[in-house]
């Protein structure tokens, strides 16, 4: 599988990239940068985060999470398969999965995440 992790802290995408060796796994820091990422490649999953640049609970707006998840509403057929939202920012998380209808909303994911993988 073709995945996409949106995440900002470094410790969380090593274990992303730990609990999912045999799938291929781009991560990105940045909302511009996973929107790009959407726009030029096919994916079959996305992680998303939602506070990004060293900021915890933030609103949401231009720079987090969120500007992703208004990009998917938007271009409905960029989004992956599947999609799961794993940020700790309750708030914020539901904004993403309202935008984003069939994502689904786990945090902590990255602990254990090739479980929403298997086919």
């Amino acid at each position: 599988m073709r995945v996409l992790v949106l995440d900002d802290s470094e410790e969380r995408l090593r274990q992303f990239r730990q609990n999912l060796i045999g799938h291929v796994v781009e991560c990105v820091t940045t909302a511009p940068d996973a929107i790009k990422k959407l726009k030029d490649e096919d994916w079959d999953a996305v992680f998303l985060d939602h506070d990004l640049g060293d900021k915890v609970f933030q609103e949401s707006k231009e720079g987090t999470g969120y500007e992703v998840a208004k990009y998917l509403e938007e271009n409905p057929s960029r989004t992956p398969m599947i999609a799961i939202v794993h940020s700790f920012n309750k708030a914020g998380a539901d904004k993403m999965i309202a935008a984003i209808p069939r994502a689904f909303y786990v945090p902590g994911v990255w602990m254990n995440c090739e479980e929403f993988l298997k086919e």
